[in-house]
């Protein structure tokens, strides 16, 4: 990172007021991310008036406590060893401390807990009684900024996307790891390439029907696989929806790929 503006009393106008002038906005979300960054008493508004879950980060100890009052409204929550330590009333040094402080947090009814224990992993549990623990995934690290972040992404995506306990705890462990591989704050090779055609789409409300590409690159013998792959994008948008062929190809993520990098893929495999 080189230059970053620090502008966090922006958070203080997020009042109780300014969230229920925006209430319809904020419930229309498939989930809603808190950090103890925002005011107690509008934190304490939220939980009580959002009906969307609610993902809770902690950000730090001193902040932490904001959450304890609302700990049984969340959806979930993602706290580091220190900041479980703090709200379970208990140290954690062993995988037994994890899942007994993991408890703790869950009595309060609280939804679902994701503890981040560093080079360790993530300890995660619930309360229909699943349990994960997910070993740190190997990296090297270059830096650490922006690692808890990502793993906060994927926490919630992975949970709008429905996937189980111990999948989405192994997306944010391995989230958090490639974060902290790159130099920069966010690591390149997380980000998506989204064709133009997609974006627009996206943002116009229009609908995008996503395409693997498996069939192309081992599916089928070239040229067929190609031309295969170019007749349902074509079919597609006949009926008015937008192709996202969705790859990676030189190690990037791509959404909606040109005819050329369909034929890359039909040839290449």
């Amino acid at each position: 990172m080189a230059l970053a503006v620090n502008a966090k009393d922006i958070y203080q106008r997020m009042t109780p007021h300014f969230l229920r002038q925006r209430l319809d906005f904020i419930m229309g979300a498939d989930l809603v991310l808190v950090e103890t960054i925002q005011p107690e008493d509008s934190i304490r508004w939220l939980c009580d008036n959002c009906r969307a879950p609610i993902l809770a980060d902690p950000v730090s100890t001193i902040k932490a406590e904001k959450l304890r009052p609302v700990l049984g409204k969340l959806a979930a929550l993602k706290p580091n060893r220190l900041e479980a330590e703090l709200l379970s009333g208990m140290s954690i040094r062993t995988p037994e401390d994890a899942a007994q402080a993991a408890r703790r947090l869950l009595d309060t009814g609280l939804s679902t807990v994701y503890i981040s224990l560093g080079a360790e992993g993530i300890y995660a549990a619930d309360r229909q009684g699943s349990t994960a623990w997910v070993p740190c995934a190997r990296c090297h690290v270059v830096n650490a900024t922006g690692g808890g972040d990502a793993v906060a992404a994927a926490l919630a995506a992975r949970m709008v996307l429905g996937d189980s306990l111990t999948d989405t705890a192994r997306w944010a462990v391995g989230a958090g790891a490639l974060a902290c591989e790159a130099e920069t704050t966010i690591n390149p090779a997380m980000c998506w390439d989204i064709a133009p055609e997609v974006q627009q789409a996206v943002a116009e409300g229009r609908p995008v029907v996503a395409l693997e590409s498996t069939i192309i690159s081992h599916g089928m013998p070239y040229p067929q696989n190609v031309e295969t792959a170019l007749n349902v994008e074509k079919i597609i948008r006949e009926n008015g929806a937008v192709p996202a062929t969705i790859a990676i190809i030189g190690g990037r993520l791509k959404a909606g790929l040109t005819p050329e990098e369909i034929d890359y893929l039909g040839k290449s495999g």
